[in-house]
């Protein structure tokens, strides 16, 4: 009996199979589809699958024979996929943990219609949409997801903002309809940053932070977010019917910063950006900021620029603009000196010594018995939107639309 109950789930499995693809193709072209780049800056070698809801999800597999190869993924079942040089291995595993079935593929693509949980590199679990694609190469897993922008929008909103506080349900829907609007736009304007790597836009902050389904299952304002997504769908910004990159960051600072200030190249969008003077966000935590570490583990972080062996005698000297906002550093001694641009230096400090160090580009310079202190104002890129400075203009009940135009004056907003 337990071998052809068995035998039946598994028909009924192929046949949910076939519907389950079936409606994946006749509903795609209505669909904007979003592809997002996912787990890269964790480069993990094993990703662990489970199914999150009695559902049936399809696993499609591409070998290098080019033949397609269709199994199921059932509630209870979990799938491991390692990475093994250009190549996926795939242990297909009962409640007990124990493989059932084995094998060896190019490229694999699962597909259903609710959720799957991914367990990541040992120390991360996401829930994210069940339409997912993976690839190997040089002994790491690259996964894809397919999604579209307006759930996007939403988990985005709640990966960038989990609560904001002292704020009624009036005020905080204006404020997420003002970011709504802000991250679509952004959205839109930014995802061919990884088209050769074959995705729009990455996870973090690179590109949009998306923590998956649970950033906003677990937010305390979730509906508030979902009602905001609702009532601005497809509306984006736009200047002289070119859809606006609208960056947005934690806390300006008290002032605005343009695209060349933060980034070196040539900026792609015709919107004529400028300085906005915000006194919204004077009383947030990070309006005024100060950090200090030690000398040496900074020029640690920096080994990788410089062409001489730092002492007791390096210094850091910031090149400013005629606003006070940081654009390069000389790291000089004596008669060395390695010039870096001040994204370069946040970056690389980041990376190394966590981002909490260096806030923003807006900041100055202290040196004392071997330690560096770094005192400045803004959290972020100091670009765009300033998340702090909106929240308090919604606090004083100003609309999303007076929001929208203080940040990004002279757009229009208008459906993508």
């Amino acid at each position: 009996m337990v071998k052809q109950s068995y035998f039946y789930q598994v028909l009924f499995a192929l046949l949910l199979l076939l519907l389950i693809n079936s409606s994946v193709v006749a509903t795609e072209p209505k669909i904007a589809i979003l592809k997002i780049g996912l787990f890269n800056l964790l480069k993990p070698k094993t990703i662990d699958i489970e199914v999150v809801t009695d559902e049936i999800v399809a696993i499609n597999s591409q070998e290098s024979s080019q033949e397609n190869h269709s199994k199921v993924l059932l509630l209870e079942q979990s799938l491991t996929l390692v990475a093994k040089a250009n190549k996926i291995t795939c242990y297909l595993k009962n409640s007990q943990k124990t493989v059932i079935k084995k094998w060896e593929v190019d490229k694999l693509n699962l597909s259903g219609n609710n959720s799957l949980s991914l367990f990541v590199a040992n120390r991360l679990r996401r829930q994210i949409p069940a339409q997912v694609s993976f690839y190997a190469k040089n002994d790491l897993l690259y996964t894809t997801l397919l999604t579209n922008p307006e759930d996007t929008t939403k988990i985005a909103l709640a990966s960038e903002v989990s609560e904001i506080n002292n704020i009624n349900a009036t005020q905080a829907l204006a404020i997420f309809k003002a970011f709504a609007v802000v991250v679509r736009s952004y959205i839109e304007s930014e995802k061919g940053r990884h088209r050769q790597e074959g995705y729009d836009i990455c996870d973090n902050t690179h590109c949009l932070l998306y923590l998956g389904e649970d950033s906003l299952a677990n937010s305390k304002q979730a509906n508030i977010v979902t009602q905001a997504v609702i009532e601005t769908k497809a509306l984006v910004l736009k200047f002289k019917d070119k859809i606006v990159p609208t960056y947005f960051t934690a806390c300006c600072g008290g002032l605005t910063a343009l695209p060349t200030e933060v980034w070196t190249g040539k900026q792609h969008s015709t919107y004529p950006f400028s300085s906005i003077k915000c006194d919204y966000c004077k009383n947030d935590r990070f309006y005024v900021w100060e950090r200090t570490i030690a000398a040496k583990q900074l020029w640690k972080a920096l080994q990788t620029m410089l062409n001489f062996r730092p002492s007791a005698e390096t210094k850091l000297i910031p090149i400013y603009n005629g606003k006070g906002v940081v654009t390069a550093l000389n790291i000089k001694e004596n008669n060395y000196k390695t010039k870096i641009s001040a994204a370069k230096f946040r970056h690389l400090v980041g990376k190394t010594l966590g981002w909490n160090i260096v806030l923003s580009n807006f900041y100055q310079v202290k040196f004392q018995h071997q330690q560096i202190t770094f005192v400045g104002k803004g959290f972020g890129h100091n670009l765009g939107l300033c998340l702090a400075g909106a929240s308090e203009q919604a606090r004083q009940d100003r609309s999303f639309l007076e929001i929208l135009e203080f940040y990004f004056p002279n757009t229009n907003l208008s459906a993508n």
